[in-house]
């Protein structure tokens, strides 16, 4: 059961006393990316940690293929193990014969891509990171504004404490 609780001067229905959500989508994949050819540092993107190798386990996905995503907010400052408490038993991506990998870089592509050059979207995308979990690690996209690039990254699961107002997206049903 969600309780009310107030996070950037709007009251919201908390669930666990850690995650907001905040949309339910669907993300259509527009057209098939290479993921190792996607994911590298360029202008507009800066990549590290364990997103190099991901993306040598991630496979195309195909144009069309659809993926359902919850969006949610962090209503305070909660560790690794706090988020994941909150999230469903399954909050890893992928399904029908889509690796967990495959449909990290499909997805954050997807949505990387809609909002290039600082476009508004349904990332977060004026300082504060959007969170996704995979099961060997969290990656955290943020876009800086300053900077005007978006920057990914990675870091080991259980180790970290995000702030408040973290975008964190999973599966949605």
């Amino acid at each position: 059961m969600g309780l009310i609780d107030t996070l950037f001067g709007r009251k919201a229905v908390v669930q666990n006393g850690v995650l907001i959500p905040i949309k339910m989508l669907e993300i259509e994949i527009s057209e098939r990316r290479v993921p190792s050819a996607f994911y590298r540092d360029r202008p507009g993107l800066w990549v590290w940690g364990e997103i190099p190798d991901i993306t040598t386990r991630a496979k195309p996905v195909a144009a069309g293929t659809k993926f359902p995503v919850q969006i949610s907010q962090l209503s305070r400052d909660a560790t690794d193990k706090e988020v994941e408490d909150s999230l469903p038993a399954d909050h890893f991506f992928g399904v029908d014969g889509i690796s967990e990998e495959s449909a990290f870089c499909a997805i954050l592509a997807e949505m990387l891509v809609r909002q290039w050059e600082g476009k508004e979207g349904d990332l977060e995308h004026l300082g504060r990171a959007n969170l996704l979990y995979m099961r060997s690690c969290v990656a955290s996209v943020r876009r800086y504004v300053d900077h005007r690039e978006w920057y990914a990254s990675t870091w080991d699961r259980g180790g970290r404490r995000w702030r408040a107002g973290y975008s964190v997206l999973s599966p949605g049903n």
